[in-house]
């Protein structure tokens, strides 16, 4: 059934943000100081739980479709969250994402040109506070767009950018400083920061 297949979908997606990708950023970023994550089109919850459990002060608002948010709701009671993740069901295209977050996490969500990466973040930076840190997952290829293997690969399925082009299209959003801070080891997801100043 389609909800089958949806399910199975994003439970592949929590097993890919466990294998390791968590590690890898976990040790890279301290959200010590911040304390309202938005992690737009946050699936299962993998992120939100993963930061909100390293940082004991960070509360986060986890935004999905409807179908999705019903698997995370188990997530986030399997850990015992519920305290301090509020899942909410939107549509990313049509609703808006709220005020006052001074993290905003966009993981797998900016794929290539036809993603609609702008609207989401001029609507990202609408959302979140002055000094607030804007943090991307992303499958990227190289600025020649002739690999690494699986960006590319995904490139031909769903669309990516190049690292000089998702760059651009975040300054283009009004944030400032952006920068590739970790690399995958297999190269299939680069992590960026940038600030709202």
């Amino acid at each position: 059934s389609p909800q089958q297949q949806h399910r199975n979908f994003i439970l592949g997606m929590k097993n890919i943000a466990q294998a390791g990708r968590l590690e890898v950023i976990l040790d890279k970023i301290d959200l010590s100081a911040r304390r309202q994550l938005f992690d737009l089109g946050g699936g299962p919850g993998s992120y939100s739980i993963a930061f909100c459990r390293k940082f004991p002060r960070l509360k986060a608002i986890l935004f999905d479709l409807p179908e999705t948010i019903v698997i995370a709701q188990e997530n986030i009671r399997e850990n015992n969250m519920q305290k301090r993740i509020t899942p909410r069901a939107g549509n990313w295209d049509t609703d808006d994402f709220g005020r006052g977050h001074d993290v905003f996490l966009a993981s797998n969500v900016l794929h290539g040109p036809a993603s609609g990466a702008e609207g989401k973040l001029d609507k990202a930076w609408k959302s979140m506070t002055a000094g607030g840190l804007l943090l991307v997952q992303e499958f990227l290829l190289n600025d020649e767009k002739t690999g690494p293997l699986i960006p590319a690969l995904f490139n031909i399925m769903v669309g990516a950018f190049s690292r000089s082009e998702l760059l651009a299209v975040i300054r283009q959003a009004g944030f400032v400083n952006p920068q590739i801070i970790t690399v995958s080891e297999d190269h299939s997801a680069a992590w960026i920061t940038a600030e709202k100043p």
